[in-house]
């Protein structure tokens, strides 16, 4: 099996790893425009990787470093990811992509998809991703189902000032959850809502009180599910109490606007000086997490209206240096890209993992399964 990764971020090394580890995969390509990134992945694991510096944005160049392997996987920021399915699909190689925004522009080119013989599976991370496929579970077990809720998030074990949160990367992907209307399933129809809206409160055994409030990050579950009969489905982010309200007041403050003011004869995007004050004071290298997720998903049963909870707590993983966000994110998208090249999977088009992954028997127990393996454990 010829893998190739796009991205030699946090993700994209995470996928490597796992990937090196796999007897069946002979070689993998990883690719990325920042060559020190390339590197510092290369020197952690040596063994069966080669490079590539290449933009993706550059079709040609994509479609040329994608041919001749056998599956792609996508670890590459969400402007960067329409761009890649296109090329994917020009190639005719399969690929596994960690984010879905805007899920209509995906879900669009199912049979141009179709129609190269290929598998694309958009959102198959964590959030989206394993949080649809359990969806996805939950709702294929039912007669009638009528609701789906998903709270999720990743947050330190040990909260400090100011946020009782941190940050890998730059503040930028925060204020955009913030500023962002989540697309959800209302009444039985497509609508919108506003980020942190309807905080709530609730309990997670061994990790203590925690909010939850609504965000976007449904990926493609509201169009699949919806034809399926759920009347409502929502996004809903899990921080510790107080979070929402502090970013609520930032963002009423116009803290996180992208048009610029005049400051002293400058001109600047208030945003961009949010970014740069608090990144520095958010951000920690290896910092030891928690990821938390409970789907909720309702419905009738045997004439009988049942509730079911699948949840999945995941720790830092201290003997391999691997936060707890990365291992729920990169070790679902390595074994679904690994399922499509060996022909576990065999649709081709577009898969929302909710439908081709969570209710295909086969598939959604072998990947459980390899979960486990990993110690990722969840409670179904």
């Amino acid at each position: 099996m010829r893998v190739l990764i796009l991205g030699a971020g946090l993700m994209g090394a995470v996928i490597a790893k796992d990937m090196v580890e796999q007897d069946e995969v002979e070689s993998i390509t990883l690719v990325d425009m920042d060559e020190e990134k390339l590197m510092k992945v290369i020197r952690q694991y040596p063994q069966k990787i080669q490079t590539a510096k290449v933009d993706v944005t550059d079709t040609a160049a994509a479609v040329q470093v994608m041919q001749g392997h056998d599956v792609i996987v996508s670890a590459l920021p969400h402007k960067f990811s329409l761009p890649a399915i296109e090329a994917a699909i020009e190639a005719g190689v399969s690929l596994v992509d960690l984010v879905c925004c805007e899920p209509e522009k995906r879900l669009v080119l199912d049979e141009k998809a179709k129609k190269a013989g290929v598998a694309i599976v958009p959102g198959c991370g964590v959030a989206p991703g394993m949080s649809n496929i359990l969806a996805g579970y939950g709702v294929s077990h039912l007669d009638s189902p009528d609701k789906i809720i998903v709270r999720v998030g990743g947050f330190p074990q040990n909260p400090k000032p100011p946020l009782g949160y941190t940050i890998v990367f730059c503040f930028d992907s925060v204020m955009e959850a913030c500023r962002e209307y989540a697309t959800v399933i209302k009444n039985g129809k497509i609508d919108k809502l506003p980020p942190l809206a309807e905080v709530e409160r609730l309990y997670f055994e061994k990790i203590g009180e925690l909010e939850s409030f609504i965000t976007d990050g449904l990926g493609t579950l509201p169009y699949t599910m919806i034809k399926q009969g759920v009347k409502y489905a929502v996004e809903r982010t899990l921080r510790y109490p107080g979070y929402a309200e502090r970013m609520k007041t930032l963002a009423e403050c116009g803290l996180f606007d992208e048009t610029p003011v005049d400051v002293k004869g400058y001109k600047i995007a208030p945003k961009d000086l949010t970014s740069a004050v608090l990144t520095p004071k958010i951000r920690v290298e290896n910092d030891r997490d928690i990821l938390a997720m409970r789907v909720t998903v309702t419905g009738q049963k045997d004439g009988t209206y049942v509730e079911k909870n699948y949840d999945l707590i995941d720790y830092y993983d201290e003997k391999q240096d691997i936060s707890a966000m990365a291992r729920t994110t990169a070790f679902p998208a390595a074994a679904v890209a690994r399922y499509i090249a060996t022909g576990v999977i065999t649709e081709k088009g577009i898969i929302p993992p909710e439908t081709g992954i969570g209710q295909n028997k086969e598939v959604f127990d072998k990947l459980i399964k390899e979960l486990n393996a990993h110690n990722i454990k969840i409670s179904i």
